[in-house]
């Protein structure tokens, strides 16, 4: 779903997305990756999914990666290449756009459709 953010950003006009817990450790997100709601007006019952407080993870030597954050990564590639493929012609870029993302609620799950229509947005440039 993270890499959408990218195409839907190209699609939409839109030039960012913010995740606003980049690092937010409450806890050792190794032991502990649901947390407690820290606003004390939050219900006794909110927590925190996984992934919300962070997407990267605290390393000896500087923040590791997480599967979240390379697929953000993906989607600010992807939206670079959909935008130059948008200047050239924006037929085909909303034609290959809405072969995987058509809205928020509607886009394609399949890792193998992913791969065939970036190998055609790809071949598109």
């Amino acid at each position: 779903r993270q890499v959408y953010f990218g195409w839907a950003g190209s699609k939409y006009n839109t030039f960012g997305y913010l995740h606003w817990g980049l690092n937010q450790y409450k806890a050792d997100p190794f032991k502990q990756s649901v947390v407690k709601h820290p606003s004390p007006i939050a219900s006794p019952t909110n927590y925190l999914p996984a992934g919300d407080t962070h997407i990267i993870y605290p390393g000896e030597d500087g923040p590791l990666s997480s599967l979240r954050f390379e697929a953000h990564r993906k989607g600010i590639e992807d939206y670079e290449l959909l935008e130059i493929l948008k200047s050239k012609n924006k037929r085909k870029h909303s034609n290959i756009v809405k072969k995987l993302f058509l809205d928020y609620k509607n886009y394609s799950t399949s890792i193998s459709k992913y791969i065939r229509v970036k190998r055609k947005l790809l071949k598109s440039l």
